[in-house]
């Protein structure tokens, strides 16, 4: 007589899931007949708290009604083939079912529908983002730890303010996740959002530009670093933007060289003219940008900058925030420098006049102590 029963996680390795590097155990069919005993995979993985219960089945699972449904089908196969004294041929391995793009979808749609027209696109670009570094990564593998690198790495590409947006979006979305008990917790509770400091954005300085031009070096990486931070600072595109150039993104009208074309991040359609440095750059590239990852890009800016004298915090970021107030201190108004930015709203580019009113703050400070000192040597 074959007797049978459920094992979790034979080999003893599974976690909690709100451990920091959680992992799964295997569910198995354990097979007793004629004295031998097997062991039958059913192919589903779950984390330690994710098993159990008065049946002792899957539960707090996003699939747990799917994963016990496969259980119960595998139990009853095995059953049927002990029976009948067949061989078993059960399929090794379950089809990954909870999937975080699909949900990140899901919920962007729904939090769109209770916002404006712009918050409603911002979402769904910020949805879009983290769909591009999730992969095939499954809803219930999120961890404090994964938050945490994901949060570094879009650091590397976008400015803080943005990486926030998207990852309280993120939050959000796995609360909803939460409520609607797809997923036993929130992981990413406790994950501390990046500070959207934008006083501290860096910008360079003409002479600080100069400066980073000037530099050279026997590095062909290095060089092609150097031309592109350039190529960013004269158009104010963003990396993801300048990096993804093709010749037919470039239009030849009357002497001039336009970039016609919807930003990366935002969806939102701009046009730039190349000036003479830009243009210069965009011909020694044929109007192709290089290949180059961001974390080799920045890697090779802050050695450039050093070798310059700069001291500030050179990144990317630094190469669009520069052009950004470069033409607002030369007199483009604001609503053509947001354009020129592919921004969605001007309110984006307000920072950067604000940045030039703490600039003016600054320059009054040294006035007001001339004038302290002027009153001290007349009395």
């Amino acid at each position: 007589m074959a007797t049978t029963r459920l094992v979790f996680d034979r080999k003893k390795i599974a976690t909690l899931s709100t451990a920091q590097n959680p992992k799964t155990g295997l569910v198995q069919i354990e097979l007793t007949s004629n004295g031998k005993r097997q062991f039958i995979t059913t192919g589903v993985k779950v984390y330690k708290d994710q098993w159990g219960g008065p049946a002792k089945m899957v539960v707090r699972s996003a699939y747990s009604s799917e994963y016990n449904g496969i259980i119960v089908e595998k139990m009853k196969q095995v059953i049927d083939a002990a029976a009948d004294g067949k061989p078993l041929n059960l399929p090794k391995k379950v089809k990954s079912m909870a999937m975080l793009a699909d949900w990140l979808d899901e919920a962007a749609g729904k939090i769109a529908n209770k916002r404006s027209k712009n918050r409603a696109k911002a979402v769904f670009q910020y949805a879009r983002i983290i769909t591009r570094f999730v992969k095939n990564m499954r809803l219930e593998a999120i961890s404090l730890v994964w938050g945490r690198k994901l949060q570094d790495k879009l650091l590397d590409q976008y400015a803080s303010g943005s990486v926030r947006g998207m990852m309280a979006f993120l939050k959000q979305a796995l609360n909803m996740a939460l409520e609607d008990g797809i997923i036993a917790n929130n992981p990413l509770s406790t994950l501390k959002l990046v500070h959207a400091d934008y006083a501290q954005r860096t910008i360079l300085t003409q002479d600080e530009v100069d400066a980073f031009a000037n530099v050279h070096t026997n590095k062909k990486i290095t060089e092609t670093a150097k031309q592109l931070f350039m190529f960013q600072c004269y158009t104010g595109l963003a990396y993801a933007d300048a990096i993804s150039l093709t010749p037919q993104m470039f239009s030849h009208e009357n002497g001039k060289v336009y970039i016609i074309r919807t930003r990366q991040k935002t969806g939102v359609p701009y046009r730039i003219t190349l000036l003479p440095p830009a243009l210069k750059i965009a011909e020694a590239f044929n109007f192709s940008s290089p290949q180059i990852s961001i974390a080799e890009y920045n890697k090779n800016i802050k050695r450039l900058a050093k070798l310059a004298g700069i001291t500030k915090n050179v990144s990317s970021h630094t190469a669009r925030h520069t052009f950004a107030t470069w033409a607002l201190r030369n007199g483009v108004p604001i609503e053509i420098v947001s354009k020129m930015l592919g921004h969605t709203n001007i309110t984006t580019t307000q920072i950067y006049a604000k940045i030039l009113a703490q600039d003016v703050d600054a320059q009054f400070d040294k006035l007001a102590s001339l004038c302290k000192t002027e009153t001290q040597l007349h009395s």
